[in-house]
This record gives C-alpha cells, sequence and structure tokens, in this order.
C-alpha cells in the first residue's frame, strides 16, 4: 500500500521479488495522512501568474482547507498574507491529485525548489515561502488504487504505521534471482547480521520525522 514508486521502479528493473513489510491495514492503528510541500523561490503573485494553470480563487484558510477536505479544490496556496484555492471540473481522486501535480511541476520547471513536510501551520514558513495543501485520501481509497494498479503521483501520501522499519537496503541482484527461495535464504542471512536500533516516535532519520516507532537496521 506504500511505497509504490519504488516497487514500480524495481519491476521496470526486471525485479522478481521485493522486501516488504505485512501489516493489518485494517488496523485503526494504521492511519493515512498527507505532505504538504513548501514551495520556494519566488513569490505566491508571480507563481500564479505561471502559464498552464487553472483559475485559482481567493479564500480564508478556513475556507481553502474545508474545500479540500469536500474535495471541492484540488490543492491550495498560502503565503503569509493571502490564500487561493484551485478547482476542478474532476473530482477522482486521482484526477486531483495529477492537477496538484501539475503545480509542483510548475515550480520545478520555473526553478523553484520544493520541500515536504508533515506540518501543515504557516509557522514554518518564512518570507515569501508558499505552503501548499492537497487533498488526503482515504484507506479504501489507496485500496481501490493498488487492486486497479494505477499510480498517484509521487507523495500523495504519508501512512502511518504502529512501527517501521528502515535501512533494509539490499543487492538489486539478489531481487532479480528468479529462485525465490535462494532470494529470501539471502535476505534473511543479510538481515540476521545487521545490529537493529530501536528509535522512539517523533525520531529523525535522514531529513524525515517518523511520527511511528522505528526499527533501524544498521
Amino acid at each position: 500500500m506504500d511505497g509504490t514508486h519504488r516497487l514500480a521502479a524495481l519491476k521496470k528493473l526486471g525485479c522478481r521479488t521485493v522486501p516488504a513489510a505485512l501489516i493489518d491495514y485494517e488496523n485503526p492503528l494504521v492511519q493515512v495522512n498527507r505532505w504538504f510541500r513548501i514551495i520556494t523561490g519566488d513569490t505566491l503573485q508571480n507563481f500564479i501568474k505561471r502559464p498552464r494553470q487553472s483559475s485559482a480563487s481567493y479564500m480564508s484558510p478556513s475556507d481553502a482547507e474545508q474545500s479540500l477536505l469536500g474535495r471541492s479544490c484540488y490543492a491550495t496556496l498560502r503565503d503569509k498574507t493571502e490564500c487561493l484555492g484551485f478547482k476542478s471540473k474532476e473530482y477522482t481522486p486521482l484526477a486531483l491529485y495529477r492537477h496538484a501535480f501539475q503545480l509542483e511541476q510548475i515550480a520545478r520547471y520555473n526553478h523553484m525548489k520544493i520541500a515536504y513536510t508533515d506540518n501543515g501551520e504557516m509557522n514554518q514558513v518564512s518570507g515569501s515561502d508558499i505552503l501548499m495543501s492537497t487533498i488526503c485520501l482515504k484507506k479504501s481509497e489507496v485500496v481501490e488504487s493498488c487492486l486497479g494498479h494505477y499510480l498517484f503521483p509521487p507523495k500523495s501520501t504519508r501512512h502511518l504505521i504502529p512501527s517501521r522499519p528502515l535501512g533494509i537496503g539490499v543487492p538489486l541482484g539478489w531481487l532479480k534471482n528468479p529462485n525465490v527461495e535462494e532470494a529470501e535464504a539471502e535476505f534473511e542471512k543479510y538481515l540476521a547480521a545487521k545490529r537493529v536500533r530501536r528509535l522512539p516516535e517523533g525520531s529523525m532519520v535522514g531529513s524525515r520525522r517518523y511520527m511511528e516507532e522505528v526499527f533501524l537496521f544498521e
């Protein structure tokens, strides 16, 4: 349900197997949240003048959030003084996220930088930075997308699970091995040789903060 882009890349590379953490997706502790984007490199007023954009409406921050919850907007952009909502004539979750991803592409095309954060508060935004918010997918929609084999744009979901294993990087050759039993044996031997460090909720690993317990393989 998570790591769908990594899985798609491994398929293109010809891998036969992939390491996975199995969880009960119906467990209420498993939640789907969203990533927020911080866009830097230009002002909001200049950004909305870029070509290829649909019409945007000025609205209050509270109305903007309600429009995302009700999915009348696919994305909102805010700076310190203004807030804009972007509407679409398409309302499927995949279409809404694809429209939102187009805003990111416009930003990158114009040499703006995008950082991802789990915090949707404006107190982390400085200067002329722009905070971008999107819709939040439901667990049932994630399941539907996986069963339907269609891929959402990157960073469409932020899953919270009871515990998360990290640091499990294996040679691609093992994943391309057609002998599944042999590949599994190599993988188990590899994991057994590692030291496991347990990190509490809220720990930073690299540039990302994890709100669940982490088991870091080193």
